[in-house]
């Protein structure tokens, strides 16, 4: 179809290295290859169907012909082989139409639809506590921090109403 040399394709594909650089050549060159397959495919299907179309026509002609030489003085054998084109027409009309009607599909099934959204998940509620503590001051945190390490005591039940204790002032030296 195309006479294209090696130095043609070397030529061709060091101008598209320069204009498009490394990184997105290879991009490209997978979605022209993806064009030529669609092409080459398209082509194939319209043959086909230009065959199966001719082949059809030609029945249905010489239909036609059979009909206009022996309207009424047809052999049994004769009008049995008429009703097999006949046959044979309507078939290939249903199997062309059928064709279309898969292509269709097909041309639906790869056309590139924007993609709905999807729902994400709400995140967990953050876990709470299961008794409240008191709040803490930082001279306190400070305290517990520096005091030596203790076993952990049974747990006992909160007074109602618990104190902390207060922090020192801090006098602004100036």
């Amino acid at each position: 179809m195309f006479d294209i040399g090696f130095s043609e394709l070397v030529l061709v594909f060091v101008i598209g290295l320069i204009v498009l650089g490394p990184q997105r050549l290879p991009v490209a060159v997978k979605t022209v290859v993806g064009w030529i397959r669609a092409i080459r495919s398209l082509a194939a299907n319209v043959q086909n169907e230009l065959a199966q179309e001719l082949k059809l026509q030609e029945l249905q002609d010489s239909l036609k012909k059979v009909e206009e030489a022996g309207r009424g003085t047809l052999s049994p054998e004769l009008k049995q082989s008429m009703e097999e084109l006949r046959k044979t027409a309507d078939s290939m009309k249903r199997s062309v139409q059928q064709s279309i009607d898969i292509e269709k599909a097909e041309d639906e099934a790869n056309t590139i639809h924007q993609p709905h959204p999807v729902a994400q998940p709400e995140p967990p509620a953050p876990v709470q506590p299961a008794t409240p503590q008191p709040p803490v001051s930082p001279a306190a945190a400070q305290q517990q921090a520096s005091a030596p390490p203790q076993a952990p005591q049974p747990a006992e039940p909160a007074p109602a109403s618990t104190a902390t204790p207060a922090s020192p002032s801090v006098k602004d030296e100036r």
